[in-house]
């Protein structure tokens, strides 16, 4: 099985190109080109159309295209979309075997080689919140400074690793029943999720979801939730471009000291130390 993103750090999400609330008045065709490309629609009608015919995109909804798919998004009439363009770059300076500088600047590896999975095109409409929080994010500032646009290339790269991640849940053992409640909580990690949020999304009393966690996990669902964070906050401090105060307000914490509190009862340390004893270069 290949690993995921968050396990190969020779990849890094690196923002390219990104517009907000873009507004078209004329039919209009979109294609990925060379670049990865997450998009998001708030209005109006849009389509994924490929050799095999049209495919409607949900409005609101997601899309994400890896470079030189063979779909194109096509917009019929009136609407509003944004979008990101970036690349999953090689996080080192030798060049890719057998590729001219043009091919090294431009060629991007394919989904699978990356994440181990190709996601779909066509975002489902649980992960279509995430997406629009992630691309409005990466919209507002990544053209600031440098480390804006680290900030945003860590909230985006972590986004489609738990997309790519919530597409391979077939090669899990997470029990059937708990799938809703894991994907879930991942696609709104950056926010502050309860155990009430959960058990209204699964149309249950709070009670009865905390009967379930029990018997089927001898733990309380505020436990699981913890734990999820804090598997998510190990993982992203493990990366160089991931600063802690970042990690903390991705895994959906209000402030610094809430989440360095949290961080040190789970691992018995705080994160800068954590982050320290991974040695990250």
């Amino acid at each position: 099985m290949s690993p995921l993103l968050v396990e190969t750090p020779d990849y890094q999400v690196d923002v390219r190109h990104g517009r907000r609330n873009t507004r078209f008045k004329e039919a209009l065709r979109f294609a990925p080109g060379v670049r990865y490309v997450l998009a998001v629609f708030s209005s109006g009608e849009a389509y994924l159309r490929s050799p095999e015919g049209r495919k409607p995109v949900p409005v609101p909804g997601a899309v994400f295209l890896p470079p030189g798919a063979t779909p194109t998004i096509e917009f019929p009439r009136n609407g509003v979309w944004s979008y990101v363009w970036f690349r999953v770059a090689p996080d080192r300076s030798a060049p890719l075997p057998g590729a001219t500088d043009q091919q090294n600047l431009m060629l991007q590896p394919p989904p699978e080689e990356v994440w181990g999975v190709t996601p779909p095109m066509i975002v489902d409409e649980t992960w279509t919140p995430s997406a629009v929080r992630v691309v409005t994010f990466v919209n507002d500032i990544w053209w600031r400074d440098a480390f804006s646009k680290a900030r945003t290339n860590a909230h985006l790269q972590q986004w489609v690793t738990d997309y790519a991640a919530k597409t391979r849940a077939g090669d899990d053992d997470t029990p059937e029943w708990l799938l809703p409640v894991r994907d879930f909580v991942q696609a709104r990690m950056d926010n502050t999720v309860t155990v009430s949020d959960v058990a209204q999304h699964l149309g249950i009393s709070r009670q009865a979801l905390d009967n379930r966690f029990r018997q089927r996990l001898g733990i309380s669902p505020g436990k699981y939730l913890s734990e999820m964070r804090m598997r998510r906050a190990s993982e992203m401090l493990l990366r160089r471009d991931c600063p802690v105060g970042t990690v903390g307000i991705a895994c959906g914490f209000l402030s610094a000291a809430a989440f360095n509190r949290a961080f040190r009862r789970y691992h018995g340390c705080t994160p800068g130390q954590w982050k320290a004893r991974a040695r990250v270069v």
